[in-house]
């Protein structure tokens, strides 16, 4: 029910909301099938795929997520990692945003506008996999997952500021603008947004 559309809450380790929702999108049939997938092919669990998608929107890295939900033993790091990336981007990622948007129009009648505007990015949090609306702005321009979220504080984003004019804003961003953001490791997801943004060859 309306309730259950917290988005802060939705994604807290503990809460159950989000594992009762899985539980519901794993039993569509058109979902099933790629969300089964994810585990291997192994008895569908909504828990687990709920466990999973907690980490990926708040941040946890990669290789944590691959170890914790992906590694069986006998296998090494690369087979998980591997693992990881064709079922979190390729279908977790995907069909639970596109069954938690479906779920969100079933279900959310009851909402008032203003819940229904701030739920309106419940979706792009999923695939993107970051927290905040800002992160979410940034991730459409290309910016690494990693690095969206520590660049929002930096760049202090506004309510409806244009696409266009965050792009400029971040490529007027130093080198030690990203490296203020993100320590060490700014040089690198600067270039790295440069290359996928076309500045860079």
């Amino acid at each position: 029910g309306p309730d259950s559309w917290d988005r802060e809450r939705l994604f807290r380790q503990g809460d159950r909301t989000l594992q009762d929702m899985m539980g519901v999108l794993l039993r569509v049939p058109e979902l099933r099938e790629n969300l089964k997938s994810v585990l291997g092919g192994t008895m569908p669990d909504g828990d687990k795929l709920a466990l999973i998608l907690k980490d990926w929107v708040n941040g946890e890295e990669i290789t944590t997520i691959a170890q914790r939900h992906f590694h069986q033993d006998g296998e090494d790091e690369v087979t998980a990692l591997t693992k990881c990336g064709q079922n979190l981007f390729g279908k977790l990622a995907q069909t639970s945003s596109w069954g938690l948007n479906a779920l969100l129009a079933i279900t959310g009648s009851g909402l008032s506008d203003d819940e229904r505007s701030r739920l309106a990015n419940l979706p792009s949090q999923v695939f993107y996999g970051v927290a905040t609306d800002e992160a979410i702005t940034l991730r459409l321009l290309g910016v690494p997952r990693r690095a969206a979220t520590s660049l929002t504080g930096v760049l202090n984003l506004r309510a409806g500021e244009s696409l266009p004019s965050i792009r400029q804003r971040l490529l007027a961003l130093s080198e030690q603008d990203w490296q203020h953001a993100l320590g060490s490791t700014g040089s690198i997801y600067r270039k790295a947004w440069q290359i996928i943004d076309g500045e860079l060859d």
